[in-house]
């Protein structure tokens, strides 16, 4: 039977401010669901085989799975599952500090106001976006509003992505509820290729916030040219049943979360990524 999530997939435009998809992916999107709409309505008819056969191309495997069709899209890969992101950024290090909440703690002040920004773009003079520099505090009156935001520290903005504070279990919670936040609300999602064979899962919410895993196809990618002749068959069906583009038997590497992102924005890496909310 054909899945209810495939149908859904294909009925949902990614949405992303300052990404677009190829030209032709609405017409594609729209194509494919007609298709299995056509296959799964013919009475007397192999469903499943017409569904599956539909399904063996790498751009319908990467449109069924509901991501978006750009030009740097990894075609024919398969995303995460939410249960393999959890894990990846629930995974703890020596201190117990989960991959997220670690990546967090280094990524939350990119979307801070920072005190020296001004029409020109962030000032990166001040490495700490906690603490105001020395040409900021220019008068008592700055001192006393400076210690009055203190003592209202939770009336002061803290960016979109709030700031990490407290003990590693506490850091760990907030983090966790970040993670949730944006699976929650996310409007765009994506596959992508970097060297060496690693692909990349990016998922962002209209704003463009978002994350990112990573996995490490470099030692798997040369055994699954070899099987993939003798395996395609296996494969359309898993994807057909579970939304799945695995082949049969076979064990995927691991998915690493790799951190946050920020909204795509002119001259992103000279300023740092930084974003006022």
């Amino acid at each position: 039977m054909l899945s209810r999530d495939i149908l859904i997939n294909l009925s949902t435009t990614p949405q992303c401010i300052g990404l677009e998809e190829q030209s032709s992916a609405s017409d594609e999107r729209q194509k494919l669901r007609t298709a299995l709409l056509s296959s799964n309505s013919e009475p007397e008819s192999d469903d499943s085989a017409q569904i599956s056969l539909i399904l063996s191309t790498p751009l319908s495997i990467h449109l069924a799975h509901g991501l978006a069709y750009t030009v740097g899209s990894a075609l024919g890969s398969t995303p995460p599952s939410v249960e393999e992101c959890l894990a990846a950024f629930t995974t703890p290090n020596k201190v117990q500090l989960t991959a997220g909440a670690r990546a967090w703690s280094k990524h939350a002040h990119r979307s801070l106001v920072h005190i020296e920004e001004t029409s020109s773009g962030p000032s990166m003079s001040n490495p700490s976006p906690f603490e105001p520099s020395e040409d900021s505090v220019q008068s008592a009156d700055a001192m006393k509003t400076r210690t009055k935001q203190k003592n209202h520290a939770s009336t002061i903005p803290t960016g979109w992505w709030g700031t990490p504070s407290g003990p590693v279990s506490t850091i760990n919670e907030k983090a966790l509820i970040l993670f949730w936040k944006i699976i929650a609300t996310v409007t765009w999602r994506n596959l992508h290729w970097l060297p060496h064979s690693v692909l990349v899962y990016e998922i962002r919410v209209k704003d463009g916030y978002g994350m990112r895993w990573s996995q490490d196809q470099s030692s798997d990618r040369s055994k699954r040219r070899d099987s993939e002749s003798s395996n395609d068959n296996n494969s359309s069906k898993e994807i057909v049943g579970e939304v799945k583009g695995t082949l049969s038997g076979n064990v995927e590497p691991p998915w690493v979360f790799r951190g946050f992102v920020e909204p795509m924005m002119e001259n992103g890496h000279e300023r740092g990524w930084r974003h006022a909310p």
